[in-house]
């Protein structure tokens, strides 16, 4: 049986702030999801989030920029998404950043 480890530290920023309870529900989708990722596993130690909203230029749209780094053993796994949307731009780099974490798995198990 492996022992169930979720509780690590998770690191938030989001830059420039949001309203509390926007940052608030960031957050707690943020948490779940890695949590859930972690049940019954060993592998995960901590993570960090950081949301920008890069400066404007005239070429590209005024759009947010959420990266994921999720620690892990034995190798760290990192994911950036960008979208106008701020909880769809922390959704894609989560998703992104999971998928990573179970092929990580999948390739260990396999090996």
């Amino acid at each position: 049986m492996v022992e169930e480890y979720t509780d690590f530290p998770i690191e938030f920023h989001v830059e420039p702030v949001l309203d509390d309870d926007t940052e608030k529900t960031l957050y707690v989708e943020a948490e779940d999801q890695l949590r859930k990722l972690a049940k019954n596993h060993t592998d995960i130690t901590g993570a960090a989030i950081d949301i920008t909203q890069p400066a404007e230029d005239r070429e590209t749209p005024y759009v947010y920029e959420a990266s994921v780094v999720i620690y892990t053993r034995p190798n760290n796994i990192a994911a950036v998404e960008k979208n106008g949307d701020v909880g769809a731009a922390l959704r894609g780099a989560l998703k992104a950043a999971a998928r990573q974490v179970r092929d990580k798995r999948d390739r260990l198990r396999n090996h």
